[in-house]
């Protein structure tokens, strides 16, 4: 874990920061939110108190050069000598003047006279006043050769370990407690352009991008781009860009709903109590084309067509007896009229004959009546095919308008209907004069199976003229 205290004696707030998630001094988990601009304040206050105290050293360097300066252009520390001496370390003996204010311990720079690039420096380790004769330690030098034209003055020893200036200007000295070194230095006019590692910089303070924080990216900007409202929902409308869309009550309840079902209840939808469940022959019967005069019927398990019902075969499907049907068609009731008993084995032109005449008829199960031109014809079929030809009583002299067909149950027990199945009878093509085709099938209501019966019977009526 990192540490940085702030030392107040450099210039700090005293306080100490670290980067893991201490509530107190972290930077980590948004820690930073408080406490990265504080840090960086006594960073640069820390900073600028070093820079103080590099411009007082800078000054007493000065100062102390002056009077270095000064010292050396004082005869007493200022000396020449002729003794030939080798440039290098280690103790070095030559003859200057004599009465010259050396001291042992005194750091002397010892030159070339022609050529001060060649020097040496040491300690005063003897000095004799009366004779000239000086003894010094040489630890540093510069350039080389023997030479024999030298001059004395005090110095100074260099620190070895001070690192290089060069291409270093405007930073600061630091040390590990072993080596010195340059390092960058944070100013307030910088803005953190003296970071050398700015990804560094960014996970010493929490702030990694795609860990602590979320990478840039367009959608999110478009989305932080938009003005939240109530009832309002964002959405796409390009890449990189988004708007609102209204969000109703209405709609935050559709798409609440856990599944499918749970929305149809929210919309009034259920199958089997709002909307009807779909069904074939519904289907079938969706699929007619409707129009005025045609009545709907059963082709088939799964198919309908329609058939022509014209206003006056309509005034007897209406009626709800057979004394009301005899009413219609002005038919006397069976038996009443012995006049009316049969036209079998009448010929077509004595048929058109009685049809000019008036009211004739077969008042039988298998029947016709004749009424002011039109012939109504009926009778009940007792099952045996599921597709049987039925012949009518007496044949139509013109043409068959229409044949009503209604199933009544099995053959067995013609009255009575199936508590397991239902049966249909319909039409197959159209009538001719002599005859009709229908078509018998049942339904059983358990598995919801259309099949073709030869057990079912049906009455039926035919009018024509």
């Amino acid at each position: 874990m990192a540490t940085f205290y702030a030392d107040p004696a450099l210039g700090g707030s005293s306080a100490t920061y670290t980067d893991d998630a201490n509530p107190i001094t972290g930077l980590d988990n948004y820690g930073y939110v408080e406490r990265l601009v504080p840090m960086f304040a006594d960073g640069i206050n820390i900073t600028s108190f070093a820079a103080g105290r590099a411009t007082a050293a800078a000054d007493s360097a000065s100062a102390a050069a002056a009077s270095a300066t000064s010292a050396l252009n004082a005869p007493g520390t200022n000396a020449t000598s002729t003794t030939s001496l080798t440039v290098g370390t280690g103790s070095k003996s030559l003859t200057i003047q004599t009465g010259k204010a050396y001291s042992i311990g005194q750091v002397v720079v010892i030159a070339s006279t022609a050529s001060p690039g060649n020097q040496m420096t040491g300690i005063i380790t003897a000095y004799t006043s009366g004779t000239g004769a000086l003894v010094v330690d040489v630890q540093q030098t510069l350039g080389s050769g023997t030479l024999a034209a030298w001059t004395i003055s005090l110095g100074a020893l260099v620190s070895s370990t001070l690192p290089s200036q060069t291409g270093n200007s405007g930073k600061f000295l630091t040390t590990n407690g072993t080596a010195a070194s340059w390092g960058d230095a944070l100013v307030p006019s910088g803005n953190l352009a003296g970071l050398s590692n700015y990804t560094t910089a960014r996970t010493n303070l929490g702030l990694t991008i795609g860990t602590n924080v979320q990478a840039y990216d367009a959608d999110l900007a478009a989305i932080a781009g938009l003005t939240s409202a109530a009832d309002r929902l964002p959405y796409f409308t390009g890449s990189g860009t988004a708007a609102l869309a209204t969000f109703t009550s209405a709609g935050r309840a559709l798409v609440d709903d856990a599944d499918a079902s749970a929305q149809r209840a929210t919309l009034g939808l259920v199958i089997g109590t709002n909307v009807q469940a779909y069904d074939v022959k519904l289907g079938a019967f969706a699929g007619l084309t409707l129009a005025a005069d045609k009545l709907p019927y059963a082709t088939g398990p799964s198919a309908m067509a329609t058939t022509d019902l014209s206003a006056f075969a309509r005034t007897i499907l209406d009626d709800a007896n057979a004394g009301a049907v005899r009413s219609t068609i002005s038919a006397a009731a069976s038996g009443a009229n012995n006049d009316i008993t049969s036209l079998d084995g009448l010929t077509t032109a004595a048929m058109q004959a009685i049809l000019a005449g008036g009211v004739i008829g077969s008042l039988a199960q298998s029947g016709y009546v004749n009424v002011g031109g039109f012939l109504f014809q009926w009778g009940r079929y007792a099952g045996g095919s599921s597709s049987p030809t039925i012949s009518f009583p007496l044949a139509f002299p013109v043409e068959c308008f229409v044949v009503v067909p209604a199933a009544v149950g099995f053959s067995a027990d013609a009255n009575t209907v199936s508590s397991s199945s239902v049966h249909h009878v319909a039409l197959r093509g159209s009538p001719t004069t002599s005859s009709f085709q229908a078509w018998c099938s049942f339904e059983n209501e358990a598995s919801d199976v259309f099949a073709a019966s030869t057990n079912t019977a049906f009455h039926w009526i035919a009018v024509g003229y």
